[in-house]
This record gives C-alpha cells, structure tokens and sequence, in this order.
C-alpha cells in the first residue's frame, strides 16, 4: 500500500486508456515483461495506481497520480 497525504487536500489522478492495434495479443509479448516490472517501480512509487489491459486486448487503463495532465501522459 502506498502512503497517503495527511492533510485533506485533493489529489489530482489521472484515468489514461490507450487503444490498442489490432495485432497488440501478439506483438506485446516480447515487451511485456519489462512493461510489467516498470509498471510494479511505478506502483511501488505511489505513481501508478492500478494498470491493465481490457480482456480483449483492445486497450488498456492506467490510473497515475499526477500534477497535470503532462505529467501524467
């Protein structure tokens, strides 16, 4: 679990959704290890929320805590 502020403040997340190409089930296997092990630093840092691909393959979420919308894409 990552730590939380302490005061009350409201903290700016960002919902990011990516499409996917249509040969994403396949092309994304050489990748996906180290796309996995980026994500779990970033979840670690309290960075990334929660991450993952639509069952389909058609897209996938990220939820991140960020300042701005920059910062979060």
């Amino acid at each position: 679990m990552t730590d939380r502020p302490t005061e009350n403040a409201i903290e700016p997340v960002w919902l990011i959704e990516a499409t996917c190409a249509p040969d994403a089930a396949e092309t994304r296997i050489p990748l996906r290890a180290r796309h996995l092990a980026r994500l779990a630093e970033l979840q670690a840092a309290g960075v990334v929320i929660e991450a993952g691909a639509f069952a389909d393959v058609s897209a996938s979420i990220i939820i991140v805590r960020a300042a701005d919308e920059a910062v979060a894409l």
